[in-house]
């Protein structure tokens, strides 16, 4: 018999008993008593506070006093992977950075998630936004009624009246009607 490349060739004996490893492994499972299970807490931020794009912490935003956000993992003892409410952008931030909701924060600008559900005009041609990240909009005209649904600094959260459409606006293009 001639033998190629590529080719394996094996006898299987009937007469040969094939054991199990049956050693004991243990299983080294991490768990650090150290880090506090916050996930799923609301905290506000308790001052402007960089928060960072990514847990190496290297490129940070700005965010305000009051931020709302999320805890979506508990990364260490001192850092948390959150969720901004208001933008649903996923940051990291150092968890001494915040504060529980129930904290008041005092600001000139700040309302937050205020219902109305009152009615308001457009005061001039404004542009409205298909989410809080005020990044896709659409120019609507003067006097478009719209109704307030919630509010958060200078963000609405609206329904135009004549669509149904739900959009975000500067506060500042909306009069009450």
């Amino acid at each position: 018999m001639r033998i190629t490349d590529g080719f394996f060739a094996y006898q299987y004996d009937t007469n040969t008993t094939i054991k199990e490893n049956v050693t004991d492994t243990n299983v080294v499972t991490n768990t650090n008593t150290n880090i506090n299970n916050t996930v799923g807490q609301v905290y506000r931020l308790a001052k402007k506070t960089k928060l960072y794009a990514n847990s190496d912490m290297s490129k940070s935003y700005n965010y305000l006093k009051g931020t709302k956000v999320t805890v979506l993992e508990n990364v260490t003892k001192n850092i948390d992977k959150v969720r901004i409410n208001v933008t649903g952008l996923v940051r990291y931030v150092y968890n001494s950075d915040y504060t529980n909701t129930n904290t008041v924060v005092t600001s000139t600008n700040t309302t937050t998630n205020t219902v109305s559900n009152k009615t308001y005009r457009t005061t001039q041609k404004a542009k409205m936004y298909t989410n809080s990240n005020m990044n896709v909009g659409y120019n609507y005209l003067k006097g478009t009624q719209v109704t307030l649904l919630s509010q958060s600094n200078n963000i609405a959260k609206v329904r135009v009246n004549k669509t149904n459409l739900i959009r975000y606006i500067n506060m500042k293009y909306l009069k009450r009607y």
